[in-house]
C-alpha cells in the first residue's frame, strides 16, 4: 500500500516514486504548491473513494501527515 500512496504523491508533485519518502514535506519540495496539493487531495480521494474536509486537507503538508490522516479513515498505508 505504501507503493501506492508513493506514486499518487509522486504524480501529483511531478516526481519520482523513488523521491517520497519519510522527510518528504511541502515545505521540502519544490514542485509542492497549492494547486499540486489539492490534485493530490483528489487522486488520494479518487484511489481510495474517500472525502477529506478542509481541515484534513491543511493537515497533509507531508509523507507522515497525509498516512496519519488517511489511518484516521480507516487506510492502513
Amino acid at each position: 500500500m505504501n507503493e501506492k500512496l508513493r506514486k499518487i504523491i509522486a504524480d501529483a508533485l511531478e516526481l519520482s516514486a523513488d523521491e517520497i519518502n519519510e522527510s518528504t514535506a511541502m515545505e521540502s519540495v519544490d514542485t509542492w504548491d497549492s494547486l499540486r496539493h489539492m490534485e493530490m487531495v483528489v487522486a488520494l480521494e479518487q484511489e481510495y473513494a474517500l472525502e477529506f474536509g478542509a481541515d484534513e486537507m491543511m493537515e497533509m503538508t507531508s509523507f507522515n501527515e497525509i498516512k496519519r490522516v488517511l489511518g484516521s479513515k480507516g487506510i492502513q498505508c
